[in-house]
């Protein structure tokens, strides 16, 4: 549809169970995915909430696995950034078409093993860098068919729409398809203090982009929890259901 290319700043997938249900031991969790030790793990006991932390294809890209008593959330998003080095760019771990791969086959991998899964989702956070405001309203009206975006008048803009779908594996099940797109400037500055002086502005950079954030989830609980195959093939389903409408856009 267009020649934009989306790059990801996070993507996510999370399982959603009765209450109880879900795993309770996140380093096991992690141990059997990745086939390692998580870099880091904490807890909070009284919330019933573990995370691990590790890095994911290159220690650019920082894996998270949340587990609390009703969910389970994988999420990938760029690590922290080296205080001493200045940000060069979006905030991102690559492009969409790379950086999906291996993280949707971490969890079908993960799906595979699990059980008792009453609700599933796939989330994402997707930018393209943009000159200016007015080129990121001319990006975003390609994908805004149905919306008049005036890419000269327009400086602040957020539009969000669920398009439900039925999944084709189960027609009896509604997916919610919830789509957010908006314009954001971003940037960072620094400072250089000498002496007893004011700081002096050393470093200033800006960047303009196109948002969209995907939340592809079944609508309400499944009438039969899943489990192996039968969850993995759900959640290919909304991976499916997400990248559509990055590629194609907004439309029912």
């Amino acid at each position: 549809m267009s020649e934009v290319r989306w790059e990801a700043e996070s993507l996510r997938a999370t399982a959603f169970y009765n209450v109880g249900d879900a795993p309770r031991d996140v380093e096991r969790l992690w141990d059997v995915l990745m086939h390692r030790r998580p870099d880091q793990v904490s807890s909070r006991p009284n919330e019933g909430i573990q995370v691990a932390e590790g890095s994911f294809g290159g220690s650019d890209k920082q894996l998270q696995c949340t587990i609390r008593p009703e969910r389970v959330d994988w999420v990938v998003r760029a690590a922290p950034p080296d205080p001493s080095r200045p940000p060069e760019g979006l905030p991102t771990i690559g492009p969409l078409v790379a950086t999906l791969p291996p993280f949707h086959d971490l969890g079908t991998r993960w799906l595979e093993g699990s059980s008792a899964i009453v609700r599933l989702a796939f989330g994402a956070i997707l930018l393209v860098e943009a000159d200016n405001q007015q080129d990121a309203n001319k990006k975003l009206s390609v994908f805004l068919q149905s919306v008049t975006l005036d890419p000269e008048d327009v400086s602040d803009f957020l539009y969000r729409i669920n398009r439900r779908r039925t999944l084709v594996s189960h027609n009896e099940i509604q997916v919610n398809r919830i789509s957010t797109w908006t314009t954001a400037q971003g940037g960072s500055i620094g400072f250089a203090v000498a002496g007893d002086g004011l700081p002096q502005l050393t470093r200033q950079t800006g960047h303009f982009a196109c948002r969209l954030e995907l939340d592809i989830n079944t609508a309400s609980k499944l009438p039969i929890p899943f489990s192996g195959a039968e969850a993995t093939g759900v959640f290919n389903e909304l991976v499916a259901l997400g990248t559509e409408i990055a590629d194609e856009g907004d439309k029912p």
